[in-house]
């Protein structure tokens, strides 16, 4: 068997290797050109709105597909290639789901399962291979649900991180099904995406040198499943040393949407819908690999459906997961007992939370009725992820109902007080929860993003299909307006240009020091962001203006969830 997987991977890196794109010898610019482990890649000059320009190194893949007999397996390193391969054009997408339409409530499934490959961005080459003036590189963790993992360039693109001298690093990996199928066992242990990732950090730690990047100043930035991929990274023996901070926007793996709760009962799920009966992991998963990838994707869609009206229950459909004790396992303990042991890497972090987080819930209420008090029923009843006793769960939502509803029924929750609710719920507490584990041995920085601007008005409404204006505070995604250069959001006003500094300025100040605020600096009000400490939660409030807020954040919340989770929750926690 060994041996016929080992025929069909040759075979596999050998398609690989015939489907990617060479530069034909007249059409070759010697200066735009670098040298990695695998080859010589052809990049493309670009330019910033305002004239900087840049190299573009796009479409390189950095693992080989996962096709056939390698879907749901490890990724394998790509081999060399001979010729000039050309990396102007980005590579394809992975699979995943690029549209979920509210108003008809359709899942479009789009891209390529052929789709390891990552994107470059530098404002210099490192010409004669000098170790002088070498920049520090940021590499970027697309959030999506798990469901999606594509950082096309006219909605991520880099020049503002161009702009101010960092080289930038985006990639895409498997997600759906195929990046965290698991059916917790060898046959299919899970975490796809997450080996795809490290795959992609060690591509990047060997080989950034040649783009002008440190790879000793290496910071991972991740927004919200992405931070949560983040998270884990954290946590895994296998990333150790891949990378020098982390900066984990809206998500940690132990928001209670990060964690596979039944993975292999979804696994099977997908099979029935397909009309596979067997009880035999094996047999399953044999299955799924010859089977055709648009078969798969219409397979999976009815259990993504059922499942997402579980969320608050069971996590996302496909998530993060506990593998069995294996040699290529990257993590298999719960997150929240690595945690508490201490069991990560030893860097500094920055983390945090938008204002109002679940702010875009309204538009479901709006779009496709879904009514209050379903949603306000199951969130206590969401309490079954961390205690299977019934009488528990019962009197523990009676205490949640009487803590955050004033007449103590909680059905009577207006729809603005239960997206502040269901923001600190899937947000707020388990972010708290784990800056402040990170911080008994990291530097941890927390931030609040409340700045609510026109940028990420404009581009909300394009996502979410309504401006939600008589809704206050700072929803889900809305700083990423402020960090990419989006070609679908309009002018920039100097109001949000304010904001984009600000967020350069402390990212990039934290990249290359590991501290957000090394000295005093009036472009950022001249403050200096403290550290959480086990004592204390202070944060900086990055709104209008910059404050440093020495009050812990949303406290009277934590100390409530905290002394339930005390008197209630049956450990080991899942999520927090």
């Amino acid at each position: 068997m060994m041996f016929v997987f080992f025929i069909i991977s040759l075979l596999i890196f050998h398609i690989g290797i015939d489907c990617l794109s060479y530069v034909p010898e007249s059409e070759q610019f010697q200066k735009l050109q670098v040298r990695t482990l695998n080859g010589l890649i052809q990049g493309a000059i670009d330019r910033t709105d305002s004239g900087v320009s840049y190299f573009s190194f796009m479409g390189i893949p950095y693992a080989v597909p996962p096709l056939g007999e390698l879907r749901f397996r490890d990724p394998q390193p790509m081999p060399k290639w001979s010729k000039v391969l050309d990396a102007r054009t980005e590579g394809p997408c992975c699979i995943g789901i690029s549209t979920f339409d509210l108003k008809d409530f359709k899942i479009v499934p789009s891209g390529s399962e052929d789709c390891l490959y990552l994107s470059v961005f530098t404002p210099k080459i490192n010409e004669g291979n000098s170790n002088d003036n070498l920049l520090p590189v940021l590499v970027y963790i697309v959030g999506g649900a798990f469901l999606t993992s594509c950082t096309p360039k006219f909605v991520f693109g880099p020049d503002y991180f161009i702009e101010n001298g960092v080289v930038i690093v985006t990639f895409n990996f498997r997600t759906t099904m195929f990046g965290y199928l698991s059916t917790e066992d060898l046959e299919c242990p899970g975490n796809w995406a997450i080996k795809d990732q490290i795959a992609a950090l060690n591509w990047i730690k060997h080989n950034i040198h040649n783009f002008g990047g440190d790879p000793n100043k290496i910071t991972l930035i991740g927004q919200s499943a992405g931070a949560a991929s983040i998270n884990l990274l954290l946590m895994s023996p296998k990333a150790e040393g891949l990378f020098q901070g982390v900066i984990m926007q809206s998500g940690s793996s132990l928001c209670p949407w990060s964690y596979q709760i039944s993975p292999r009962k979804m696994a099977f799920d997908i099979g029935f819908s397909l009309g596979i009966e067997t009880n035999s992991s094996k047999e399953l998963v044999s299955i799924f690999r010859k089977m055709d990838i648009q078969e798969l994707m219409r397979g999976q869609i009815p259990a993504i459906i059922v499942n997402f009206a579980q969320v608050l229950t069971n996590g996302f459909p496909f998530s993060l997961s506990v593998e069995p004790h294996h040699e290529n396992a990257v993590i298999t303990d719960y997150t929240y007992n690595l945690l508490e042991r201490g069991n990560f890497t030893r860097v500094p972090v920055i983390m945090g939370v938008n204002s109002l987080e679940m702010k875009y819930l309204k538009i479901f209420v709006d779009i496709i009725g879904m009514p209050v008090q379903f949603l306000a029923d199951i969130s206590p009843g969401s309490l079954i992820r961390f205690t299977k006793s019934t009488i528990k769960r019962r009197i523990a939502g009676m205490k949640i109902r009487s803590h955050f509803s004033r007449s103590d029924e909680f059905v009577s929750l207006t729809s603005e007080e239960l997206i502040q609710y269901l923001s600190g719920d899937m947000y707020f507490r388990p972010m708290r929860k784990t800056a402040t584990l990170l911080a008994k041995k990291n530097p941890v920085y927390f931030y609040v993003f409340s700045y609510e601007g026109e940028l990420a008005k404009r581009g909300a409404s394009l996502f979410a299909r309504s401006p939600s204006k008589d809704v206050k505070g700072v929803g889900h995604t809305e700083e990423i307006f402020y960090q990419f250069k989006t070609n679908f959001t309009g002018p920039v006003s100097i109001r949000d240009q304010t904001t984009i500094n600000r967020f350069m300025k402390l990212w990039i100040n934290f990249a290359k020091t590991g501290n957000p605020t090394p000295a005093k600096d009036d472009d950022l009000s001249a403050i200096i962001w403290p550290r959480v400490s086990s004592v204390k939660f202070p944060y900086l409030d990055i709104g209008a203006e910059l404050k440093i807020s020495d009050k812990n954040f949303d406290e009277k919340n934590y100390r409530f969830w905290e002394k339930l989770y005390q008197q209630f929750a049956d450990k080991p926690y899942k999520s927090f």
